[in-house]
């Protein structure tokens, strides 16, 4: 809803400045080791990746209705299943494969009638929904690389203060005065994307993440 109020680059910006407010408060509760070089690289290197996954995807919702645009991400299991076999050497079972092939088809139906042409005028926030989609793939393919050894409080934390560092200055310039609504609203975006992200974390740190790729299709 924040995303039809405001402009698109302070509403991702308040999006991750909320969630850095959150992840910092549950760093300060668990209080990690400090992470280490390895640890400190494989985070940074994630944070364009994440501005890039969660640009593209808030743009799309800002121009499509929430339901296609999610439709549209459900590529994202089938890329991070085939990313996970070919970087992270993971084997992909029959039962990983039924399962994607499962959900693709779901995705497949609830988008004919755009592939169709029967629903027209959002051709970039199309683009910009499948470019998510596979920019998220590969932010979970790393995800998988840092956490089997990285804390996740100190992963989550990067995921949301590093892309509000970066979006820090160009929402500078839209910046627009909000209610105490709106930044409840911000807030608990950010509390809620904080939670399921340290679940996340924790997921890929024991599982492979071909055999989590299916678990997206729950949503």
């Amino acid at each position: 809803a924040q995303m039809q109020q405001h402009p698109f680059l302070l509403a991702l910006f308040m999006r991750f400045a909320m969630g850095g407010l959150c992840a910092f408060a549950v760093l300060v509760f668990l209080r990690p080791a400090f992470p280490t070089r390895a640890s400190l690289i494989g985070n940074s290197v994630r944070v364009p990746v994440v501005i890039l996954t969660a640009g593209s995807f808030f743009y799309s919702v800002s121009v499509l209705p929430l339901a296609e645009a999610l439709t549209l991400s459900f590529l994202a299991p089938v890329f991070v299943a085939l990313l996970g076999a070919l970087i992270l050497k993971e084997r992909l079972d029959g039962r990983i494969l039924q399962a994607l092939g499962f959900g693709l088809a779901g995705m497949l139906v609830m988008v004919w009638p755009r592939l169709q042409g029967g629903v027209t005028g959002a051709e970039l926030g199309v683009a910009a929904a499948l470019f998510s989609a596979v920019s998220y793939a590969f932010n979970l393919i790393l995800l998988r690389r840092i956490a089997v050894k990285g804390h996740p409080a100190i992963i989550v934390l990067f995921q949301n203060a590093g892309p509000a560092l970066c979006l820090a200055w160009p929402a500078y310039f839209v910046f627009q005065p909000m209610s105490g609504g709106d930044l409840l609203a911000y807030l608990s975006a950010g509390a809620l994307g904080v939670a399921g992200h340290l679940s996340l974390t924790s997921a890929f740190a024991r599982a492979p993440a071909s055999r989590l790729a299916p678990a997206e299709y729950t949503a």
